[in-house]
């Protein structure tokens, strides 16, 4: 296992023989959060980002561009709100 910390400052660790990629598992407490689209349900993890999007793991809402759209009905951040799970 390699261990370290990401750019958000969350610990990262790499389990796993390599294997032509890497897996990256983020351990991070409670202080992750999640956002429910009002529009059509789309929850966005911030400890699972949106990497089809280009939204890496680990990525907090504030930092989710302004621009960014629900990938499941195009809604805006703007149509998002903070839920607990």
């Amino acid at each position: 296992m390699v261990s370290g910390r990401n750019t958000q400052g969350y610990s990262v660790s790499m389990w796993g023989a390599y294997s032509g990629k890497i897996d990256f598992f983020f351990h991070v407490g409670s202080s992750m959060k999640t956002y429910m689209c009002v529009i059509c349900g789309y929850v966005y993890n911030e400890a699972e980002g949106d990497p089809k999007e280009g939204i890496d793991p680990g990525t907090r809402w504030e930092d989710v561009p302004i621009n960014w759209k629900c990938p499941e009905c195009g809604a805006g951040k703007e149509d998002f709100e903070m839920m607990e799970i």
